[in-house]
C-alpha cells in the first residue's frame, strides 16, 4: 500500500497560553493508520503530551527565545473507540499549535524508520532567513521522511517554504 496522509486537523491556544487544549480527530481514521501530531510551543521548553500518543522528537531550546517542538504518534487499532478529539499537555500555560496527520500505509511493526538525534539533525537557527534539512537516509523503502519547522512570533521571521516532494500541513503558527 502506498503511504498517504488523507487528513488532518490543526489547533492552537489562540491569542493566549494555555496548559492544555483539543485538537479533533481527523476524518476518515481506519485501523492500522497512525495518527501523527506535530506540535511547536513557546516561552518555557519541554514536551507536549497526549494520553495514549508516544513521544517520537522532542527538540528543546532553553536558551533566550525558549520553544519546543516534537512529534507525537500512536498506531490506530480500534478506530471506532477512539474520540472525537484529543488533549494536548503543553505542561505550563504555553501559546501552541499542533496538527493531527492521518498517516495510512506506513510501517505497522515500526513507525519510526530513522530515529532522530539532534546531532545528525538541523535543531536550531535562531532569525535564520532560510533553513537547510540535513541529508536523511531511509532504512526502509517507502517510509515517511517528516520534516518540522516552526517559527515563533512573526515579526521580522521569514515564511517557511514547502520543500519540493513533500506535502504540506503548514501554514500556521502563532504570534
Amino acid at each position: 500500500m502506498a503511504i498517504s496522509f488523507p487528513a488532518y486537523t490543526r489547533a492552537d491556544t489562540g491569542a493566549g497560553a494555555a496548559t492544555s487544549y483539543s485538537i479533533n480527530k481527523p476524518t476518515g481514521l481506519v485501523n492500522d493508520d497512525y495518527l501523527m501530531v506535530l506540535f511547536t510551543k513557546g516561552d518555557n521548553a519541554g514536551n507536549a503530551t497526549i494520553t495514549g500518543f508516544t513521544l517520537a522528537i522532542d527538540e528543546q531550546n532553553g536558551s533566550g527565545d525558549d520553544k519546543s517542538l516534537g512529534l507525537l504518534y500512536k498506531k490506530i487499532t480500534n478506530a471506532a473507540g477512539e474520540p472525537g478529539s484529543y488533549t494536548i499537555n503543553t505542561g505550563e500555560s504555553e501559546e501552541s499549535v499542533s496538527q493531527m496527520v492521518i498517516v495510512r500505509g506506513a510501517d505497522l511493526t515500526d513507525f519510526l524508520d530513522v530515529a532522530y538525534s539532534a546531532g545528525s539533525h538541523l535543531t536550531d537557527t535562531q532569525n535564520a532567513a532560510s533553513l537547510t534539512a540535513q541529508p536523511i537516509t531511509t532504512a526502509t523503502d517507502g517510509a515517511v521522511v517528516v520534516i518540522l519547522a516552526a517559527t515563533i512570533s512573526y515579526a521580522d521571521i521569514a515564511t517557511v517554504a514547502q520543500v519540493s516532494g513533500y506535502s504540506d500541513f503548514g501554514g500556521n503558527g502563532y504570534d
